[in-house]
């Protein structure tokens, strides 16, 4: 049975402080994410998993909080974008220093896709797992409460990040299809657990992101994975993961695959048409530099 869940009131009021209305739709993955994915990409469009064959504006947005709390992300999310996410976007470097706000911006990230994933989504997709039942409740509320200041820390529902980049080549056996275009251009969440942990994943460009829901360990995660309250140190050498996580997250990579195979005739002479008339735009971007490399891991596999 899975567990029942707390519903925003009709008049839409904020879904994190509960007592503002609701002017505008709201970004569930940053709108700066989905600006730099277009600006990076070899067309300048987005295209979902869904439905490859439609081009998207934007990214998906719906009515869920207030002016304050929309504000209140902002400033997370501007201090990510200019500290870690660009710079790491541009040279992967690893070890990145960081501050208070990066705590608050992960976890108003997974916090927002569990709300999507537990209270947004609709009957007819498909069933949560019956290990998150009676299990979402808590850190939902925790996770709300430190994105309000009214707690330090979210308690045990903490938040690791595993920076990703392209995949220039691989020694593990069944290495997953299109791993770069994944890495680097994919956006994905969902509810990911085994028998002994279960988390909230999100998946931004460049960085694997994690809120845990339940684990019997707190080991799970190498520590250097564990983003921090206060400041600390972003990625690093020998990160390490559950193996049954680490296979979902390559098995995730196979939605790219469906949707470049489900493309229509048609699509394609758009996409060629733009091509050509922007060829230095397509030679230099990001989508076509991570479609190359997973090509070239496929012949050499």
């Amino acid at each position: 049975m899975i567990a029942s869940a707390p519903q925003q009131d009709k008049n839409y009021s904020c879904a994190l402080c509960g007592t503002l209305p609701v002017d505008e739709d709201s970004h569930i993955v940053p709108s700066f994410i989905i600006r730099w994915i277009k600006k990076t990409s070899a067309t300048g469009y987005l295209r979902g998993t869904k439905e490859p064959n439609q081009r998207l504006q934007d990214g998906l947005k719906y009515p869920l909080l207030c002016k304050v709390c929309e504000d209140r992300f902002a400033e997370y999310e501007s201090s990510f974008a200019r500290e870690i996410f660009h710079p790491y976007a541009q040279s992967q470097k690893t070890g990145m220093l960081y501050g208070s706000y990066c705590l608050k911006f992960f976890v108003s990230l997974v916090w927002r896709a569990l709300h999507h994933l537990w209270l947004h989504k609709s009957s007819e997709e498909t069933p949560m797992q019956p290990e998150f039942s009676g299990r979402l409740e808590e850190p939902y509320s925790r996770w709300r409460e430190f994105l309000l200041d009214e707690s330090e820390h979210p308690q045990g529902f903490t938040v690791n990040v595993i920076p990703v980049d392209d995949v220039f080549r691989s020694t593990v056996p069944n290495t997953p299809k299109r791993p770069s275009q994944y890495n680097t251009g994919a956006v994905d969440m969902d509810l990911v657990c085994d028998s002994k942990s279960g988390f909230v994943y999100v998946k931004i460009p460049y960085f694997w992101v994690f809120g845990k829901i339940f684990a019997h360990r707190d080991d799970l995660f190498s520590k250097n994975t564990l983003i921090r309250r206060q400041k600390g140190q972003l990625g690093g050498l020998n990160m390490s993961m559950p193996r049954s996580i680490l296979e979902y997250v390559h098995s995730r990579s196979v939605l790219v695959e469906q949707a470049s195979q489900a493309m229509s005739l048609k699509q394609l002479e758009t996409i060629k048409r733009a091509v050509e008339q922007n060829p230095e735009r397509v030679l230099a971007s990001r989508s076509v530099k991570s479609a190359m490399l997973d090509e070239r891991l496929r012949v050499d596999g």
